[in-house]
């Protein structure tokens, strides 16, 4: 896994994880949205694939979040979801990627003769849910060990 510099589209979702205490980001393309610090890990692989932004004063309680057995869960999904960026908040994580799971939302036009609207729909919901039991493990991993 290496990171990425090049824009991209982005997917993603927010999952409720009520041990996030602060926001920092995780990056697989380099982005920093304004944070002051990058945090390094001694997980030599894992600071190939990504890098860990976050505000300073912040650090050792991210520290404690990032323990090494969540390091381990994030290499595992860093190495399955193609440019991923994990923005973590107080309660709740947002995970981006490049892979489109939307790809049949296009074939979906929504207006008042519209028939048939649940069967369309159906195929994009199923590839939402594809995605989300995707990163199911690496979620319940990292609040596992941050309970």
């Amino acid at each position: 896994t290496t990171k990425h510099v090049v824009p991209h589209n982005r997917f993603g979702m927010f999952i409720k994880m009520p041990e996030s205490k602060k926001r920092f980001r995780i990056t697989e393309t380099g982005e920093n949205p304004g944070f002051d610090a990058e945090m390094d890990t001694n997980y030599a692989e894992l600071e190939k694939a990504v890098n860990i932004f976050h505000d300073p004063g912040d650090e050792q309680e991210i520290r404690k979040f990032l323990s090494p057995a969540v390091l381990k869960v994030l290499m595992e999904m860093s190495d399955a979801i193609g440019a991923m960026v994990l923005d973590f908040y107080p309660g709740f994580v947002m995970i981006m990627t490049e892979d489109d799971f939307t790809d049949h939302l296009y074939e979906i036009e929504l207006n008042r003769n519209t028939s048939g609207f649940a069967e369309a729909a159906s195929s994009f919901i199923a590839d939402i849910e594809k995605f989300r039991s995707r990163i199911a493990d690496g979620i319940a991993g990292i609040a596992k060990y941050n309970d």
